[in-house]
């Protein structure tokens, strides 16, 4: 009669082989687990127990030996600190300070700090963004380089945000609501609850805040601040556009404080000419933000006299008339 073994038998016989396969790199493309272990830790802020170690690497219960293997191993290097059996990340050992910068597509490029201006942005795939968004100082692990030859990196901990506030379309849901980012380079949605909606319309442009940054398999969550209007109109987009860029919608008190002072013009000096009494025309439309300088130009016409406004371009590139 053949013998059948047990369940722990069983998988005794294969943990010395799982624990090898652990440390390698998987057929998916993850790196090492004492890499995943390593850049887990890195961005917490308090000692970490071997059970949510593996909770949040989502890591089998027959990979626990081979993890706190790795666990010993990584303390015995410094790398991490041990403490009533919890562990916490020693340092910024292997990493690197940088700012991201996201693409339309998904995928970014780490500024390395102290980066010489002919080395190249180190490729961080969308898999190893970590939750990270556009502009945010990031501390990075290089891995190695692409087939291309570029270096490539894998986010592990989010220093300090850039995008705090955004402006987008709100598209109404059943019971919720979420914001289209304007900014193509924020490739995500940002959840906004029924009652932190401001009653938003659908199709409405919105300036929103971030509340909740999310996770990687969770995307973040935000409140409306203000609506902003129809998103096809002229000063909406115009509003969206100063809100993305945090561009001043008024002059600072100094400045206006000054206006108060300045004196109006009323005599001309030597060189010019007061052509203040003659009608002048612009081909700048009523509500245009950025007027030509003009000059004027006065051309005879039998017995009568027309002035015109004309471009300073277009003085400059005709200098034969």
């Amino acid at each position: 009669m053949v013998k059948k073994s047990t369940r722990r038998q069983r998988i005794g016989r294969r943990g010395p082989k799982n624990r090898n396969r652990l440390q390698r790199k998987g057929s998916q493309g993850q790196p090492p687990l004492s890499e995943r272990i390593l850049s887990f830790l890195a961005t917490r802020d308090n000692p970490t127990s071997t059970a949510v170690i593996m909770q949040e690497l989502s890591l089998p219960g027959s990979a626990r030996k081979a993890t706190e293997e790795i666990l010993t191993s990584l303390v015995k290097a410094g790398k991490i600190s041990q403490k009533n059996k919890k562990f916490l990340a020693q340092g910024d050992h292997g990493l690197t300070r940088a700012t991201l910068a996201l693409t339309s597509r998904g995928f970014g490029f780490a500024a390395l700090e102290g980066q010489k201006k002919d080395e190249k942005d180190i490729f961080i795939s969308q898999q190893n963004l970590a939750n990270a968004s556009h502009g945010d100082s990031v501390l990075i692990n290089i891995l190695g380089s692409t087939s291309r030859g570029r270096r490539e990196g894998r986010v592990v901990r989010i220093l300090k945000r850039s995008v705090t506030t955004l402006c987008g379309i709100y598209v109404e849901d059943k019971k919720a609501g979420y914001l289209m980012p304007d900014d193509p380079k924020l490739p995500f949605t940002v959840f906004i609850r029924r009652e932190n909606s401001r009653n938003a319309k659908n199709g409405t442009a919105i300036l929103a805040r971030i509340t909740d940054y999310g996770t990687e398999k969770q995307g973040p969550t935000g409140e409306v601040l203000k609506l902003l209007g129809d998103p096809l109109t002229v000063p909406v987009q115009l509003r969206m556009a100063m809100e993305t860029l945090s561009l001043e919608d008024s002059f600072p008190a100094k400045v206006l404080e000054a206006t108060e002072q300045l004196e109006p013009l009323r005599t001309c000096d030597q060189g010019r000419r007061d052509l203040r009494h003659i009608a002048h025309v612009t081909i700048d439309g009523a509500t245009a933000k950025d007027l030509t300088m003009p000059l004027p130009w006065k051309r005879q016409t039998g017995d009568s006299a027309s002035t015109f406004q004309l471009p300073m371009s277009a003085i400059m590139s005709r200098p034969d008339r």
